[in-house]
């Protein structure tokens, strides 16, 4: 009896002891189930913030290229449609002016496409103010008509046609000065050969031809070249106002070289200086300027050129550009306009002795009016007429160059999605109303000089002044 009852109990505790197993096991099961539900929960969270990172991140250079690519205005400092002939010359001279557009031209291109698409509700401003952006990367250079009257007045010398003009008066002395630009960008070549030998061998011709009796004198400006501080401050008058002597003035030539940076005004302050014991009412004070480049030292050449032009000393200014980049000739021009001289360009060295060579004419009427010899130097009407001819046809050639690129490139931005077909349109009508209203300004001026080729020069230049200042496009 006592046997079975143990045997009953192993049993039951058997039974028990497999119960509380299959429950442990239940339990580990389940705890498993809820480990690994959390950590698919953590594993979830985890790629959700890398998820909401990533995007996060993909928006913002989204956002960042969108304000990259957004179109945004610019200033615009000149008329897009200009309204008279000044507003022409005020337009800033492009880059790539006089460059064809196409895919040889890498440089144009690559500026092309680096501009923004235009969205398509832009308003009328906007799209002007993209079309002045794009015009301002190829606007032509075009000719001052004022500088062809400028330069008759110069050729005409001595004689009658420019005597209410006493700058050009015979007076007792001849004094010409050169200021020559030995900046850095001197030592760069045109065809082999550095453009500060090329200069330096045309002064020397220049002055060669001069007649005994005139003084000269030689300043150069950006010779010095240590720092930028000390470049600017130096400015040397190497050859003293003598007249010339072959020797000295080639051993002079031999001192300095292209080396600094460019400090025009205070060349022409410094010169100024130098010339106020000369008085233009005894002296023809003849200034040639010649410069590769604009100011960079932080001075205002075009303030001292007209401080120059209206003082006693009643200077006869040149300013030449000798091989200057389109798109920085104004500064040199408005300095030309300051001091009521001429400007010129000279792209190699044949055109720089030629431009220099026409102070040799004026010095010759000089001395043939101190020796009495009674003989008048001046520039027929008939070389007048070619002139204005030639430069008529520049204006016109300027306008077809500005038009062909245009037209190619609004097209182009149309072909890469930048522009609409609507806003091409529009805008080829904007360029268009352009060229037509500098054709029209340009005929009426080139045909005014043409007609009053026979007038004299101050009245010539009067009439000129007011088609500047009131010519209005229809």
């Amino acid at each position: 009896m006592k046997q079975r009852n143990v045997i009953r109990f192993i049993l039951i505790l058997i039974v028990l002891l497999a119960a509380c197993s299959n429950e442990n096991n239940q339990l580990a099961e389940e705890n498993e189930i809820e480990d690994s539900a959390t950590e698919n929960q953590l594993e979830n969270n985890e790629n959700k913030e890398v998820n909401n990172s990533e995007n996060n991140e993909i928006n913002e250079i989204a956002e960042n290229n969108y304000e990259e690519e957004t179109f945004q205005l610019v200033d615009m400092n000149a008329e897009l449609l200009p309204n008279n002939i000044q507003e022409v010359m005020d337009f800033p001279v492009g880059k790539f002016e006089g460059e064809s557009f196409s895919e040889d031209n890498k440089a144009f291109m690559e500026e092309v496409d680096a501009l923004p698409s235009l969205h398509e509700e832009a308003s009328e401003e906007e799209l002007e103010n993209y079309i002045y952006q794009v015009v301002s990367l190829y606007a032509a250079n075009y000719p001052d008509p004022r500088q062809l009257i400028n330069r008759w007045e110069q050729l005409s010398f001595g004689t009658p046609e420019v005597e209410e003009d006493s700058r050009y008066e015979m007076k007792e002395n001849l004094n010409v000065e050169i200021l020559l630009d030995s900046s850095g960008s001197m030592s760069e070549e045109i065809d082999g050969t550095p453009k500060m030998d090329i200069a330096k061998e045309a002064i020397t011709e220049f002055v060669e031809e001069l007649p005994e009796e005139a003084n000269v004198s030689l300043r150069v400006y950006g010779h010095i070249g240590e720092s930028q501080e000390v470049s600017c401050e130096r400015v040397d008058r190497v050859y003293d106002l003598q007249p010339y002597e072959e020797e000295a003035f080639g051993e002079t030539l031999e001192e300095f070289f292209p080396n600094g940076w460019t400090p025009i005004a205070k060349a022409v302050e410094d010169t100024h200086e130098d010339y106020q014991d000369l008085s233009g009412e005894e002296n023809t004070n003849l200034i040639y300027l010649v410069s590769d480049g604009i100011e960079t030292c932080g001075g205002d050449p075009v303030k001292a050129a007209e401080e120059l032009g209206q003082s006693e000393i009643m200077p006869i200014v040149n300013i030449i550009g000798f091989d200057v980049p389109s798109d920085e000739q104004q500064q040199l021009k408005d300095m030309a306009s300051a001091a009521e001289g001429v400007y010129a360009v000279a792209d190699d060295q044949d055109q720089l002795k030629e431009e220099l060579s026409r102070g040799n004419e004026m010095a010759s009427a000089w001395l043939q009016w101190k020796g009495e010899m009674g003989t008048e130097i001046s520039v027929t009407r008939g070389e007048q007429a070619n002139e204005i001819i030639e430069e008529r046809n520049s204006w016109r050639k300027k306008i077809q160059d500005e038009r062909i690129s245009g037209s190619e490139i609004m097209s182009y931005l149309k072909s890469g999605e930048k522009l609409t077909e609507e806003q091409r349109k529009k805008a080829y009508d904007m360029v268009n109303d352009r060229y037509r209203a500098i054709y029209d300004m340009g005929e009426e001026v080139y045909g005014l000089l043409y007609d009053d080729n026979k007038e004299n020069h101050s009245k010539m230049r009067e009439q000129m002044e007011e088609l500047y200042e009131e010519q209005e496009t229809d």
